[in-house]
């Protein structure tokens, strides 16, 4: 029991190690700069209670409007899809499925019925010799 004491020789120090660098009060300060629109080094002001709240509702309000309008962009494209598919059930599949439903017939020469009536047509003979 030798390395074990209960009192202690000395008392606790505070162990402070000073930064040039805060990470939190960068980002206070970079969110600070786009709520107000500006750059955060050209921000030297000190924050007060409250002075960004009208900056915030404006911002959510834009955010808002924005959104809106794509809501009405998205109904105007699903509309236009609807009138596609609704001219092409028109007019497109009936065509479709009488192209695939005819039976197809293997191409075979036409051999025409003999008509002693019918004119004879000349083939004019361009071989000379």
């Amino acid at each position: 029991m030798l390395g074990f004491s209960p009192f202690k020789k000395r008392p606790n120090q505070f162990n402070y190690i000073p930064r040039y660098y805060d990470p939190l009060k960068e980002e206070r300060d970079q969110r600070r700069a786009e709520l107000l629109g500006q750059k955060a080094e050209h921000s030297g002001e000190e924050y007060r209670p409250g002075q960004y709240i009208r900056t915030q509702s404006a911002a959510r309000s834009e955010r808002r409007r924005q959104e809106a309008s794509r809501g009405s962009e998205r109904i105007a494209i699903l509309i236009g899809l609807v009138v596609v598919v609704l001219l092409f059930m028109l007019f497109g599949y009936p065509k479709l499925v009488a192209f695939f439903t005819t039976p197809r017939q293997a191409q075979q020469p036409m051999v025409e019925e003999f008509n002693p009536y019918t004119p004879i047509t000349v083939v004019p003979n361009d071989y000379e010799e």
